[in-house]
């Protein structure tokens, strides 16, 4: 009897072999395991992942710009793609990354230890039950590795899936504006000094290491932590005498940033000298470090002369995040860049901008509309945005191409302008605009628009990139029933 159930599994196993070939890396077929048809049930029981699974399997160019970047970062590099041993698929990373953003933007720490465990998201990766999951920090690496050509093109091919499904015809455009913030710290004139004193200390402590200096450097971050835990004691007393002691201290510590500049420029120096490769990349980094800290010494003395500072610098790590104001209650002022996000039907997101300053809203409307008919080969019919992109130059250029415009006006109204507003496609426009608002919400409490963990700038916008991509499949798996 036990034979003759041992014979059956190996029927069993031939046919599901025959049945379901699997292709390994190197794209050769590989023998199947009798479990990995547990992989495929559970991913069709699935409802969001088997949905933007039958969604990607019909985009056949979706990994070109991938293969396309990995394959000319191999090329600079000099190194051989066929040689060594089988690497995990680029289809499986994307689809790695792409499962975290379509879960709430969760860590890839979480990604790696749910893959395991988890048949449909390893389905979903394309993984068999014996193939190996990759390190997060593998994950990491790799969504930083893609640029955000890359991100474009695959968003592109997303909207063009749209346009041929008849999901989206581009009849439809709102737009609005938000801030993206910035994962840095509240910046402080004294907390960005001792950020740039640790910084160019810890630089130099590594060049130590490779290279010998004659020039002597001395650490003065212990007497900075301890100027930074004078000031946290001296606004506990909430008193005049508090602000102050404060100041005082900040000038202390802006003296203690001067000594470390002259001492790391010094350094600097003795690197050029050098003519190593090591010391001239060495050389690079510190010279950048030490340009932000000559910034915020001078940005601390108009601050202490009452003048005002232009394009301020409120991070060391990220120095293009702008402090924006954007006339909330709470929180007053963020730190980070302005984003624009344009919606066409059904809450489909056609296209997003990050702008490196804080322009008003009325410079950006004709913009997103000129973005739209680039992407889709006409003007909408309808555009609906909030009354901060009101002008009376907007208006004439808009009505000249487009049907209807809903833009509330500000300020006093004629009685025709309140006939126009009180007009029933002008309400269902603006009602239809407000869910604008929802998918903003959506964005920042489910994706990197948000919740960006990125310490780099490149990771800041490669972060919203994707997020934006996961926030268009969710979107997509629901309207597929």
């Amino acid at each position: 009897m036990i034979v003759a159930i041992g014979r059956d599994i190996m029927k069993a196993r031939l046919l599901l072999h025959q049945s379901f070939p699997m292709l390994t890396t190197q794209g050769t077929l590989a023998q199947r395991s009798f479990f990995d048809s547990l992989i495929e049930d559970a991913l069709k029981a699935n409802p969001l992942l088997s949905k933007v699974d039958a969604v990607l399997n019909e985009l056949p160019h979706l990994l070109d710009p991938f293969v396309a970047s990995y394959g000319k970062d191999r090329a600079e590099r000099g190194i051989n793609s066929g040689f060594g041993r089988p690497t995990t698929p680029i289809e499986s990373v994307v689809r790695l990354i792409l499962v975290k953003h379509l879960h709430k933007n969760c860590a890839f720490r979480d990604v790696e230890e749910r893959t395991k465990t988890d048949y449909a998201w390893k389905g979903f990766a394309k993984l068999s039950l014996t193939d190996k999951v990759p390190d997060h920090t593998s994950l990491n690496n790799w969504e930083l590795f893609f640029g955000e050509k890359a991100i474009g093109k695959l968003h592109s091919q997303i909207m063009d899936y749209c346009a041929e499904k008849r999901i989206v015809k581009g009849k439809r455009l709102r737009t609005d504006t938000t801030v993206a913030p910035a994962h840095i710290h509240y910046p402080t004139d004294a907390g960005l000094l001792a950020d740039a004193v640790r910084v160019i200390t810890r630089t130099v402590e590594k060049i130590k290491k490779v290279t010998k200096l004659k020039t002597v450097f001395r650490s003065r971050v212990r007497a900075v932590k301890d100027k930074m835990r004078e000031i946290g004691n001296s606004l506990k007393k909430r008193t005049g005498e508090a602000k102050t002691a404060v100041k005082t201290i900040t000038r202390e510590i802006m003296k203690i940033t001067e000594k470390v500049a002259e001492r790391g420029r010094m350094v600097k120096d003795e690197l050029s000298r050098v003519g190593d490769l090591a010391a001239f990349a060495a050389e690079k980094q510190l010279e950048r470090f030490l340009g932000l800290a000559d910034i915020l010494i001078r940005q601390t003395v108009q601050r202490f002369a009452g003048q005002q500072i232009r394009n301020r610098v409120v991070s060391v790590f990220q120095p293009k995040m702008r402090p924006i104001v954007k006339g909330k209650l709470w929180p007053p002022c963020e730190f980070g860049r302005k984003m624009r996000v344009d919606e066409v039907e059904h809450g489909i997101i056609s296209d997003w901008k990050i702008f490196a300053t804080n322009r008003p809203d009325t410079k950006k409307v004709v913009p997103a509309v000129n973005r739209h008919k680039r992407r889709f080969g006409r003007d909408p019919t309808l555009l609906a945005v909030d009354r901060g992109c009101h002008s009376e130059a907007n208006e004439e250029r808009l009505k000249a191409r487009i049907t209807r415009v809903s833009i509330p006006h500000r300020g006093y109204k004629t009685k025709r302008r309140l006939r126009t507003e009180r007009a029933r496609w002008f309400r269902e426009a603006q009602d239809w605009r407000a869910g604008g608002e929802a998918t903003i919400s959506v964005l920042k409490r489910t994706s990197a628009v948000g919740k960006n963990r990125a310490k780099t700038e490149f990771g800041y916008l490669q972060g919203i990139g994707w997020g934006v991509i996961g926030r268009n499949l969710r979107t997509i798996a629901a309207l597929s029933g």
